[in-house]
């Protein structure tokens, strides 16, 4: 299998997974965890409002309570790390993986967003996360997920086709009309 650096996966995180991640070894740290697992960073989705986790969770009627209670239950096993740096668990790094070819070869995304991080997680839970947690995700229909997705990267196309730039004059002034500058520098103004 193709190896990918771990910098660069981490330099593909969205704002929010990036900032979820960070959270988890933050956290970590502090509890003095030896590994941030998958079930770290999910805990800290569900803490980020606007993260894809926390809005899926709640438009499919899981509690975000309930989730945090199944994910803690295995949070912090194993032994303490004496050095306060965690390292990334075998099995974070494999879903950090897997994601990334989800959100780049099939989905066609520059970013790995926590909703494809989700998504990868759905195909085989148990394998990420604690039986108690893998069971409350499956109220989530991937299907739905996805197509969500994808029309949000159709109307954010949309979007950035419009942009004023587009909409300019075609008398070669790059500026946008209604800008300010505009008037006030306009030499050919009459």
């Amino acid at each position: 299998m193709i190896q990918i650096d771990l910098a660069t996966l981490v330099k593909r995180l969205n704002p929010f997974a990036k900032q979820a991640l960070e959270m988890a070894a933050s956290e970590c740290m502090s509890q003095q965890a030896s590994e941030i697992t998958v079930a770290h960073v999910l805990l800290q989705m569900l803490a980020i409002p606007r993260n894809d986790v926390r809005v899926i969770a709640e438009r499919t009627g899981i509690s975000a309570e309930d989730l945090r209670q199944a994910l803690t239950v295995e949070s912090y096993p194993g032994g303490r790390s004496a050095e306060g740096y965690p390292s990334f668990s075998p099995m974070l790094i494999e879903w950090l993986k897997e994601s990334w070819l989800l959100a780049s070869a099939q989905m066609q995304h520059s970013e790995l967003r926590s909703g494809v991080l989700l998504l990868t997680l759905l195909h085989s839970p148990l394998r990420y996360i604690p039986p108690a947690a893998a069971r409350l995700l499956t109220a989530i229909n991937p299907r739905p997920v996805t197509a969500g997705f994808r029309s949000m990267d159709k109307r954010i196309r949309r979007i950035r086709g419009s942009g004023w730039r587009a909409n300019a004059p075609r008398n070669g002034n790059r500026r946008h009309p209604a800008c300010p500058l505009r008037q006030k520098h306009d030499r050919r103004r009459p």
